[in-house]
């Protein structure tokens, strides 16, 4: 038996599926008309990702929520939402950007 270090590619059948290190640099990828935000997710029925907060635009939000809700659930975690948009006038940006909670209460 050889070592080989050449990557052997297999036919599949449904899902395509990236190689790890492409698939992280998809998730980082965030560009100049993307909407980033963090939200307060925990597990139901069959539903990994539920939402129970708004919208945060900063990550330190999102913690102070999840400081006061896993007092009463133990299965809430940050998710990062990040929104592909190509300009600043894509369908749908500015109605997401109003519906994001800003620092500071505004």
């Amino acid at each position: 038996m050889s070592n080989v270090n050449e990557i052997s590619k297999v036919p599949l059948i449904g899902k395509v599926i990236l190689p790890q290190a492409e698939y992280e640099s998809f998730l980082n990828l965030e560009g100049e008309f993307d909407v980033v935000c963090y939200q307060v997710v925990t597990k139901i029925k069959g539903c990994s990702s539920y939402p129970i907060s708004p919208l945060f635009a900063t990550k330190e939000q999102a913690l102070a929520c999840l400081s006061e809700v896993r007092k009463t659930d133990p299965l809430v975690r940050i998710s990062k939402q990040v929104y592909f948009y190509t300009s600043k006038d894509d369908d749908g940006r500015i109605e997401l950007l109003n519906s994001v909670l800003k620092a500071g209460g505004n």
